[in-house]
C-alpha cells in the first residue's frame, strides 16, 4: 500500500509520526528564539493533524475548531508582539484543545469491539496528546532565577 494510502487509512499514524518527531526535535530546537519559533510553528501542525483526526470521532469537529482558532491567533500575535501574556494564554488554550483532542480520540476508540491498525495508532497518539496538554499545564520557573538568602 502507498504512503499515502496507508496514512489516509491510518491518520492517527501521522498523528504519531508528528509529535514523535516534536519530541525528537525539542531538544535541538530550544537553544534559540529563531528554533523555539520554528517548534512553535511545529506545534501548530500537530495542532491541525489532531483536528483532522478528531474530525473522524463522534465528537463535534466545530468544538475543536473553536478551540484551535484562538490558539493559532495567539500564536501568531506572539510572534509578532513577544508578550507574556500572549505565551500564558496560547499554552493554556492548547492544553484545552489537547484534552479535548485526548478524549476525543478516546471516544473514537471506544466506538467499537474492534481494534483496527489505526485505534492502536490512536492509542499511541492519545498518549502523546495528553503529554503534550500536561507539558502546557506545568510551569516552569526560569533557571537563572535568583536563590532567596535563606
Amino acid at each position: 500500500m502507498p504512503p499515502i494510502a496507508s496514512l489516509k487509512r491510518n491518520p492517527s499514524a501521522a498523528l504519531l509520526a508528528v509529535q514523535l518527531l516534536g519530541f525528537l526535535l525539542y531538544p535541538l530546537m530550544e537553544a534559540s528564539p529563531r528554533s523555539r519559533a520554528f517548534f512553535g510553528v511545529s506545534g501548530l501542525v500537530v495542532l491541525g493533524v489532531a483536528l483532522g483526526v478528531v474530525r473522524r470521532s463522534p465528537w463535534l469537529t466545530w468544538i475543536g475548531s473553536l478551540l484551535a482558532l484562538p490558539v493559532v491567533i495567539l500564536s501568531v500575535a506572539s510572534a509578532i508582539a513577544p508578550r507574556p501574556e500572549f505565551v500564558v494564554w496560547t499554552a493554556a488554550l492548547e492544553a484545552v484543545f489537547y484534552f479535548y483532542a485526548t478524549g476525543s480520540l478516546i471516544a473514537y476508540m471506544w466506538q467499537d469491539w474492534v481494534a483496527t491498525t489505526d485505534e492502536l495508532f490512536a492509542a499511541g497518539a492519545t498518549f502523546t496528546l495528553l503529554a503534550w496538554a500536561l507539558a502546557k499545564v506545568v510551569i516552569r520557573a526560569p533557571i537563572d532565577r535568583p536563590r532567596s538568602a535563606n
